[in-house]
């Protein structure tokens, strides 16, 4: 999915796996977004954010989380001393954060 996403693929009627993907996707993406509006609605989120944008940014967020921890993981671990768990784990506590009310 990151080499679909990164690759820019031209989506038309002749590229059925680029369409399929990009199908799947925007699923995803609107799970999610009924995701956050459910908390917007039991006020766990904060009511100012729109549900479509903050989905789109964690898709975004995770996106980049992982595309580091795959390419550069062992280095961050080796070089750093930091474990790939707890950046994990610091990234989704920054998520919550960021969307509590």
């Amino acid at each position: 999915m990151v080499f679909y996403e990164s690759s820019g693929v031209k989506i038309d009627e002749e590229t059925t796996c680029a369409n399929i993907c990009e199908e799947q996707g925007n699923r995803v993406l609107s799970t999610v977004a009924a995701a956050v509006q459910e908390g917007i609605d039991d006020e766990t989120i904060r009511p100012e954010l729109d549900p479509i944008q903050v989905a789109t940014i964690l898709w975004a967020h995770c996106t980049g989380v992982i595309t580091v921890i795959s390419q550069r993981g062992a280095h961050i671990e080796d070089e750093h001393g930091v474990k790939v768990k707890d950046l994990v784990d610091l990234s989704f506590e920054m998520i919550g954060r960021s969307l509590k009310k």
